[in-house]
């Protein structure tokens, strides 16, 4: 049924983000350890190992991808944090969310939002990512008052099929 299909794509997504976290988290990431520890936090909840084990490659094809490198290796940025909320007034009107991925460099912050759509192509990731401008937006919005002297820059990270898209701030 297709609720079972929702469920099924929310648990994919939680089981990528919290695998691409512990790939990527602070100090040296050693895979056996961070694919140990998503083991046991997924243990139980999923039906078979091979469902655990197509999550985990998705997750590493994304980290391990050459032309995503500036999100991913340490020389390439001044930090990097997981899981950044963001909390600010809009008028009367609160805005929260949490960034996947901060970067924080010399003259830009890069928000990255991880998209873990089983169907996004090459050919539809533009078409998916305009569902998020707004979002990003509003996200940007909070990285300007936070960082007001560097340029904000939004980046969906499709994973099933290893394409950015950057999202127009302007």
């Amino acid at each position: 049924s297709s609720i079972d299909s929702r469920i099924g794509a929310k648990r994919r997504g939680i089981a990528i983000h919290r695998m691409l976290e512990l790939l990527t988290g602070p100090g040296p990431a050693d895979r056996p350890t961070a694919k140990s520890r998503a083991r046991q936090e997924f243990a139980g909840a999923e039906p078979d190992d091979d469902w655990l084990e197509a999550c985990w490659q998705e997750a590493c094809r994304i980290v391990d991808q050459p032309k995503f490198r500036p999100f991913f290796d340490p020389s390439q940025y001044g930090q990097a944090r997981n899981e950044v909320p963001i909390l600010y007034s809009q008028g009367k009107k609160n805005v929260y969310g949490i960034v996947d991925r901060l970067l924080v460099g010399q003259t830009e912050v890069v928000l990255i939002d991880y998209k873990t759509h089983a169907q996004a192509t090459r050919e539809n990731v533009s078409r998916l990512a305009e569902d998020y401008t707004a979002q990003m937006r509003l996200y940007s919005e909070g990285v300007r008052m936070l960082w007001p002297s560097k340029r904000p820059r939004a980046i969906l990270l499709f994973t099933a099929c290893c394409e950015a898209v950057e999202v127009s701030l302007t």
